[in-house]
């Protein structure tokens, strides 16, 4: 017998937090990542538009007008499309069934879908895309706490080219008030997100950011805030292999080195490096100055985050010999230190000075003489 399934009922128990609110976004961009895959289409030859909807002004695609003025409205949606797969009937099939495997080899665990009903009130697809016999076809519904409504499915025209919009309506709080406004400050999370699509072999597909007047590639962005290409690396804690990505920001916006965790293939958490390595503050200058991330992805990561992939589970297990962030986040810091010192250490020892210079100032001050200083 087959075991029905009540979609507010999921909903109540899918937990996003407040602070989370472009993660369905982040889940909608790597839908459409995935499809360009499933689809055969090259990074090149792939492209995702990303539109912010304001309330009172009217979506903005690539092509309008780089001279209208930027806005500041609140944002009340987003809309990605895509010239992937589409919504064929396998897709299709998979989208109505909650908690699906299809793309599990891909890190999907089949509730990315769920994640857009707790921010938004409702979402709209339409896709073009060639049926299995190779008819050109359009598929459009609607996707509510209801379930799935106004479907319909209908011959197009030979020469219309393959396409799926996913918009994303009805942006509530207090996600909406906890998210960044900027098209800036989007664009950055995005790619901070989603970095790896970025940095593997073969790169992401084109993916540009429309906000009324501002249009951003996010792939030019990327390219201007890597300091050098990233390197790839591996270091073992317990006989548990952790995969390493070193990447070196050029950036004037952060100067804060940090450990990423992530678990398919998406960032789930991150925390300061100078937890662990004291004295660590302030950008590395290595000829121009940079801000380090280690982004760490592991098996054991992927088996211990939480299906919405905002938390790792680890502390929730008794008897586990690594727990994250304190155990793992020490150790990993030790590794990195002992195998990358030359990364850290014009910082260090700047920082050492800087304190030095400022003990001294103090003792001056308090004492009313004058303390010779030299640099280590």
């Amino acid at each position: 017998m087959k075991l029905e399934t009540n979609l507010p009922s999921r909903l109540r128990n899918t937990k996003l937090p407040q602070s989370k609110g472009l993660f369905p976004l982040f889940e909608a961009i790597i839908n459409s990542i995935h499809g360009l895959e499933a689809g055969g289409i090259s990074a090149d030859e792939g492209q995702i538009l990303v539109m912010i909807e304001r309330e009172g002004s009217p979506l903005f695609d690539e092509t309008s007008d780089a001279s209208l003025p930027n806005s500041s409205e609140p944002i009340v949606g987003f809309k990605v499309i895509d010239n992937g797969i589409g919504f064929n009937d396998e897709n299709f099939q998979s989208f109505i069934t909650l908690d699906t495997q299809y793309k599990i080899d891909k890190g999907g665990r089949g509730i990315g879908r769920l994640l857009w009903l707790k921010a938004f009130d409702r979402v709209e697809i339409e896709s073009c895309f060639l049926s299995d016999q190779g008819a050109h076809k359009q598929r459009n519904f609607h996707f509510s706490p209801e379930g799935i409504s106004n479907h319909n499915i209908q011959d197009t025209d030979d020469q219309i080219k393959r396409n799926t919009s996913i918009h994303l309506r009805g942006f509530m709080d207090p996600f909406r008030s906890n998210t960044p406004k900027t098209a800036s400050a989007i664009a950055r999370s995005i790619v901070e997100y989603c970095l790896w699509y970025f940095v593997r072999p073969g790169g992401a597909p084109r993916i540009m950011l429309v906000d009324r007047g501002d249009k951003i590639s996010l792939n030019g962005l990327y390219e201007s805030l890597m300091h050098t290409s990233a390197d790839f690396d591996w270091i073992q804690i317990k006989d548990i292999q952790f995969d390493l990505l070193h990447v070196k920001l050029r950036s004037t916006t952060s100067s804060i080195h940090s450990i990423g965790y992530c678990a398919d293939d998406r960032l789930v958490e991150k925390e300061k490096l100078n937890k662990y390595i004291l004295g660590l503050h302030g950008k590395i200058s290595n000829g121009e100055e940079f801000v380090y991330m280690c982004y760490v992805s592991s098996s054991l990561l992927n088996e211990r985050v939480d299906p919405v992939r905002n938390t790792l589970i680890f502390h929730l297990i008794q008897g586990d010999s690594l727990t994250l962030p304190k155990s793992a986040g020490m150790k990993l810091a030790k590794e990195l230190l002992r195998k990358y010192p030359i990364i850290f250490v014009n910082i260090l020892i700047r920082s050492i000075n800087m304190c030095r210079i400022e003990y001294m100032n103090l003792y001056q001050k308090k004492h009313h003489v004058i303390v010779p200083f030299f640099n280590i």
